[in-house]
């Protein structure tokens, strides 16, 4: 079965989801709906077999369309979730999403209906993320202690991710999201979180969150810490999984430098991903512990099912959602799971502004 998407609104991401539809076995792009006609058009003259609106609610009034794409701000993705469901349309809601109560709204809406609801994180349908969970889980690295991950990206001031009416969450729910799911995929879903800390730097005219430094703890001894940050610089974005005997590192997790169009051109796609896993320990013939100094470390490489990206193969796994229950709830959860920690680390950050305002005044 080819599932068919359509897209509301033809912002920043969505050429990288229109790019990644082209390969994709098994769905395909048939409607693309923006503000005004002219946009769609216009964004369609590379994609010849969608059609084009001048409003959303066309695409959901479309009735080749099984999936709707959400690349909205925050603040709009709730009304715009129900609608696709008063219309009966699955939903895949680009992060971040709408604070945990709306979420779990949208979810028992979606459920309800016999419907599926995903967030659209790529990085965690490909190869190698699985591959990273399954190594960490298997205690390949010795038993797993904590994650540490960060993601810079630079950010015009112009941007909606800086008015805090569309992005309530700015640099900690764009960029923060990421970090999040990563670590909540590595040390497990339904870990408790017992204990979290956040300070934010606020930008001095909007009060937008534009970095953050976050600690979250579980109730078995794991930890994820992360920085996140909208900057001037560039991009930077890796994830270290530690263990007692070594480590994995991911200098790309979230957006592979050869294997997303957001990073590089189509023709330069690679379903190949790679990551570096390293011994900083290994048990000696009487059963001691010995240091391994410099570490020995192994570069890995992870190809993608089909040969194509991470972001086609989140429309693989949509589809099987779809016609499995267990499997949408599964990516029902997960996305509810990050978004209640991502609202709780907002939370903590506003308890505390001395060290926004100081750092403000720094820069």
């Amino acid at each position: 079965m080819v599932v068919k998407v359509g897209m509301l609104g033809v912002g920043m991401i969505s050429p990288v989801i229109a790019d990644a539809l082209e390969d994709a076995p098994n769905a395909e792009l048939v409607a693309v709906g923006s503000r005004t006609v002219t946009k769609a058009e216009k964004f369609i003259l590379r994609y010849t077999t969608a059609k084009a609106y001048g409003s959303y609610d066309e695409v959901l009034d479309d009735a080749d369309v099984d999936i709707v794409y959400l690349p909205l701000p925050t603040a709009l993705c709730y009304e715009w979730t129900l609608k696709c469901a008063e219309k009966n349309k699955h939903v895949l809601v680009d992060k971040p999403l709408p604070p945990a109560d709306k979420l779990k709204e949208m979810i028992e809406v979606c459920r309800s209906r016999g419907l599926v609801i995903m967030d659209g994180t790529h990085f965690v349908h490909s190869n190698r993320m699985r591959k990273i969970v399954e190594e960490a889980r298997n205690e390949e690295i010795g038993k797993l202690r904590r994650v540490n991950t960060c993601f810079r990206w630079h950010m015009p001031e112009d941007d909606i991710r800086f008015k805090t009416e569309l992005e309530p969450f700015g640099a900690l729910g764009d960029l923060g999201w990421y970090c999040i799911k990563f670590g909540l995929s590595v040390c497990g879903f339904e870990n408790k979180v017992i204990k979290v800390h956040a300070d934010a730097v606020r930008h001095p005219e909007t009060k937008s969150i534009t970095a953050a430094v976050c600690s979250v703890f579980f109730e078995d001894g794991k930890s994820l810490m992360f920085d996140c940050e909208f900057n001037k610089a560039g991009a930077n974005y890796w994830a270290e999984v530690i263990g007692g005997t070594g480590s994995i590192y991911v200098e790309d997790f979230v957006l592979p430098y050869k294997g997303s169009t957001a990073v590089c051109k189509k023709e330069e796609l690679s379903p190949d991903l790679l990551y570096y896993k390293s011994k900083n320990l290994k048990v000696t013939e009487e059963g001691n512990f010995q240091e391994v100094f410099p570490p020995e470390t192994e570069k890995i490489v992870v190809t993608n099912t089909y040969g194509i990206s991470q972001c086609a193969l989140m429309f693989e796994d949509f589809r099987e959602a779809m016609g499995d229950p267990e499997k949408a709830d599964r990516w029902a959860m997960e996305a509810l799971a990050t978004q209640t920690v991502l609202d709780t680390l907002y939370e903590e950050a506003k308890r505390d502004s001395t060290w926004s305002d100081h750092a403000n005044r720094l820069s």
